[in-house]
């Protein structure tokens, strides 16, 4: 079973969908400042949102687009978009395959929340070409990827990070309990996917703590991540933002406290 047939399943779960589609706002400060120093080159563009879940990103993106649309690959996650915001434009479609939509479509092409790293390595600089071909000279594609030089690559099931008291005993009690019950199937989780595993050179496939370690995700370092943009044909140099407090960061930096970066590339003019 690929990563692709193990990922599918966790995503459309009854409350995975639930969650995504009760998301709203950034998911993170590198996100929102990255938001807020190119949404003047968002206003009145052409916006192709990939990996859209549960919709947190239409309300951000949507205002600012002079047209907008949609994807995600999971269907039940754009049937819950699709509820929560039935007059724009959602539809079932993979970022590997965007041959519904003209060379040079769109002026913008977003993938957050480390949607790209749902792909296998193989398969992302398919997902990259198809973005660059799609977006006019000049356009903008920002997307987010899981760092492995930081600690959510080296978290394990066996080692949690258990609740801190915050002067509530209750509260404190039922989530340490709660930990330790998942911990069992978290374990589990983590055994069953152990084959999928690759280590690559600058970049792996792993799994990561969320959905209880059942997914199979991509990291990357960022010189790597930054290599492949400019083989595919993106202009080198992208701004860089690093997820925790959003201070813009180079390749040759110390990424160890980093989650995941934020990456904003355009195509050559």
């Amino acid at each position: 079973m690929g990563q692709e047939q193990l990922n599918r399943p966790v995503y459309a779960r009854a409350a995975t969908v639930a969650a995504y589609a009760s998301a709203a706002g950034f998911c993170d400060e590198g996100e929102r400042l990255l938001f807020e120093q190119y949404k003047h080159e968002l206003r009145g563009k052409r916006i192709l949102d990939l990996g859209v879940g549960g919709g947190r990103t239409i309300p951000l993106l949507m205002p600012l687009a002079s047209s907008y649309v949609a994807l995600d690959y999971v269907p039940e996650m754009v049937g819950a978009a699709q509820r929560r915001f039935p007059s724009v434009d959602i539809q079932v479609g993979d970022g590997r395959d965007l041959s519904r939509f003209a060379d040079a479509s769109f002026d913008a092409v977003v993938f957050s929340f480390n949607g790209l790293d749902c792909l296998s390595h193989y398969d992302r600089p398919r997902a990259l070409q198809e973005v660059l071909r799609v977006l006019q000279p000049g356009g903008l594609f920002w997307f987010s990827t899981l760092n492995i030089e930081g600690r959510g690559r080296h978290m394990r099931p066996w080692h949690p990070e258990w609740p801190k008291f915050e002067g509530n005993p209750l509260r404190f009690a039922f989530q340490t309990l709660r930990m330790g019950l998942h911990m069992p199937r978290r374990i589990l989780n983590r055994a069953r996917i152990w084959p999928q595993f690759v280590q690559g050179n600058g970049w792996c496939h792993d799994t990561i703590s969320a959905h209880d370690y059942a997914l199979v995700v991509h990291y990357t370092t960022l010189k790597r991540q930054l290599q492949e943009l400019t083989e595919v044909g993106f202009e080198p140099n992208p701004t860089v933002r690093e997820s925790g407090t959003g201070q813009e960061v180079a390749a040759d930096d110390d990424h160890l406290g980093t989650f995941w970066f934020q990456i904003l590339a355009h195509k050559p003019h």
